[in-house]
């Protein structure tokens, strides 16, 4: 504490620090011989009380800080003399009460900050055991300042205010409400306030604001909105705001904004509209003066074309979506997106080429009705469910996977229409992409590895017809198991990579991360400059990408389809060469007996089977492998061909090699030898009416 006589004899003091000194308490007339101090700093000590005539006799009083200590509560006549006051801050304390009267007769008071305080607007409060109803924030609190500028209320605990609270405060041009816990203002809340400049009332709980409540504010010049519950705003709500130049209404609930809302708006150079669910923004081009949208972390899906034509030419524009800017946005209008980019980019439909689109329905629809037929034939003809029909239904069952992937493509493409660059990246990045990408990599890799065991399986029967290590039912059902368990990890691997900077699947907009690009990862790093413009400060966000080499997934994709898949193509080869040889030896050697002429039929079948297989998979791999020794450069439709139509093709045909193919050979088998027994049946009659003409001649 400090002694009552401390400053005896500086009357003529003026400036007087005694902040930070973790002072508990001041004693009454302390400053009784300072009759002409002017500033007076006690912030950021211990004080929880002042006595009532603290600053008695300081009628010089022109600054005083009191911030940051522990005060709780406030004598109604503290400032009774200090009529010069004109910078006052309470800021940084723990006052729940306000007394009415406080501030009576401080007409000189410019300045004034109570923020970051307890100060709720609750009318019940407890004392100990006992309840009192008294007004934490009465109406007339701040009557008579006719110089106040400046008024901070923010990061207190206010849920309403009194509808008379700031009414005469005809000079007010900052108003500071932020972080409280407003749910709702009163229409009339600043009603007289025509001076205001800036308003700040962010993170609030706000969720519905009268369309008249800014009216007369014909001055504001700064409004912060933002961090709200705002669903809904009127067309009227900025009705006359001809000046207002910043506008904050980012993070609410905004789902649609009425395209007649800032009609007004002439003056607006910075709109910050991130972090709702918009789909679409209204229409802006009367707002000749934008420099700045920010429309990051919304739900832009429903962009029209015409939407950021009519912008003014200086404007910037911050988005999400790189297709935003690359599609929508015109060349000459700036627009900076926080995505990367993809390198499958494209401001068309998801199927862009209508070709394909017609392509993509007959080989899915084929493929999975082709397959489903095959495998029902296979359960109803058990007799013939040897290893080599066991093999050929797994092979149905992966090229069925690949008709369904297909399928789901096509139809996306006409859920999304037209609106599909804007809804790319939700869809490349979602849990549906992910899933079908996985069930094409499932498909193509196990159908791989089942037409490499039946090559393997065909080599062995024509190379050791007598060996007893051949497959059998119970062996090869092992080994289809594991196959079907190898494809499955090789397809979820991906979505693990993709979790993390790895990306795999939402590399593409058909979900599949074939390694004939060379795919960049990219981190780009947001910062802000600081921008003046007329006084007020905002940020200007600048974006830069930074390389960070290929993604981790081209690798994977590399070492799949290139590697992996040459190796078992490879081996396809070698066994057919062998069966070729061994063939050709046998017929030499004894020529050809009944099993082996069996077994080449099947072989040959096999073969057909493979052969499309190979001229599917063959230009894949040898494009791969020239794109990633930079030897090849592969436009986008090359690609998005690969995916669609060159690699499944097969998997539309094989059924047809397989199986539909064996139906019409047993039935024209079945027809010839219907025909053959009626032409035997007919020369057999001839005989017997020939032999009996013979006899009557005879006779």
């Amino acid at each position: 504490m400090l002694p009552s006589g401390l400053f005896k004899g500086l009357s003529n003091l003026e400036y007087l620090y005694l902040s930070g000194n973790q002072l508990i308490s001041l004693e009454n007339h302390l400053f009784n011989e300072t009759r002409k101090l002017t500033l007076l700093w006690l912030f950021y000590n211990d004080l929880s009380v002042l006595p009532s005539e603290l600053f008695k006799g300081l009628s010089n009083l022109e600054v005083l800080y009191l911030f940051g200590n522990q005060i709780i509560s406030l004598e109604s006549d503290l400032f009774n003399e200090t009529t010069k006051l004109s910078s006052l801050s309470l800021s940084d304390n723990n006052l729940t009460v306000l007394p009415s009267g406080l501030f009576k007769g401080l007409t000189n008071l410019e300045k004034l900050s109570l923020s970051q305080n307890q100060i709720i607007s609750s009318d019940e409060v407890r004392f100990n055991e006992t309840t009192k109803l008294i007004l934490l924030l009465p109406s007339g609190l701040f009557k008579g300042l006719s110089n106040l500028k400046e008024l901070s209320l923010n990061e207190n605990k206010l849920q309403h205010l009194p509808k008379q609270l700031f009414h005469g405060l005809h000079k007010l041009a900052f108003l500071f409400l932020y972080k409280n816990e407003l749910t709702s203002l009163d229409r009339t809340m600043f009603q007289g306030l025509s001076s205001l400049q800036v308003l700040g009332l962010q993170e609030n709980m706000i969720e519905h604001i009268s369309y008249d409540l800014f009216k007369g504010l014909q001055h504001l010049i700064f409004l912060s909105l933002g961090i709200n519950r705002l669903t809904n705003l009127n067309h009227q709500i900025f009705s006359g705001l001809r000046s207002l130049q910043i506008l904050y209404l980012r993070y609410n609930k905004f789902r649609a904004l009425d395209i007649r809302l800032f009609k007004d708006m002439i003056n607006l150079f910075f709109l910050d509209l991130s972090g709702n669910y918009l789909t679409n923004i209204p229409n802006m081009s009367n707002l000749s003066k934008l420099a700045l949208i920010d429309l990051r972390e919304n739900k832009l899906t429903k962009v029209d074309r015409s939407t950021f034509i009519d912008l003014p030419k200086q404007v910037e524009i911050l988005v999400n979506q790189t297709e935003i800017c690359e599609c929508y946005v015109p060349n000459d209008v700036n627009c900076s997106a926080v995505d990367d980019r993809s390198p499958y980019l494209t401001c068309d439909r998801l199927l862009s080429d209508r070709v394909l689109v017609v392509m993509m329905w007959l080989i899915g629809l084929n493929a999975l009705g082709g397959n489903l037929f095959v495998l029902s034939r296979s359960r109803t003809k058990n007799k013939n469910n040897t290893v080599q029909t066991f093999l050929l239904s797994n092979l149905a069952m992966s090229d069925l996977l690949m008709g369904i992937y297909m399928l789901i493509i096509a139809s996306t493409d006409i859920y999304f229409g037209e609106y599909f660059p804007m809804q790319a990246e939700t869809w490349r990045s979602g849990i549906t992409c992910r899933i079908i990408g996985a069930m094409s990599i499932i498909s193509s890799e196990a159908s791989v590895f089942f037409i490499t065991l039946i090559s393997v399986d065909r080599f062995i029967n024509i190379r050791f017809p007598y060996s007893l290590r051949k497959l059998r039912k119970g062996s090869s059902a092992v080994i289809v198991a594991l196959l079907w368990l190898t494809s499955f990890v090789l397809g979820i691997v991906p979505s693990v990579l993709a979790g993390g900077n790895g990306k795999f699947y939402d590399n593409s907009h058909v979900c599949i991360g074939l390694p004939l690009a060379q795919i960049e990862r990219f981190s780009k790093n947001v910062s802000r400059e600081t921008v003046n413009r007329d006084g007020f400060i905002y940020y200007k966000y600048l974006i830069q990408s930074e390389s960070l080499g290929h993604v981790p997934g081209l690798y994977y994709a590399s070492a799949l389809f290139l590697g992996l898949n040459g190796i078992c193509y490879f081996v396809i080869l070698l066994c057919y060469v062998e069966i070729v040889r061994c063939v050709s030896e046998s017929s030499k050697r004894v020529g050809l007996n009944k099993d082996m002429k069996e077994q080449i039929r099947m072989t040959v079948k096999v073969a057909a089977i493979v052969l499309t297989d190979f001229f599917c998979w063959a230009p894949v791999i040898l494009m791969g492998i020239l794109v990633q020794l930079n030897v090849l450069t592969l436009p986008s439709s090359v690609f998005a061909w690969s995916v669609t139509v060159i690699l499944p093709i097969n998997s539309a045909i094989n059924p047809y090699l397989y199986t539909i193919a064996a139906v019409i050979s047993n039935h024209r088998k079945k027809k010839n030898s219907f025909q053959l027994t009626i032409s035997k049946h007919h020369h057999f009659s001839l005989g017997i009416v020939g032999k009996k003409i013979t006899s009557r001649t005879r006779n």
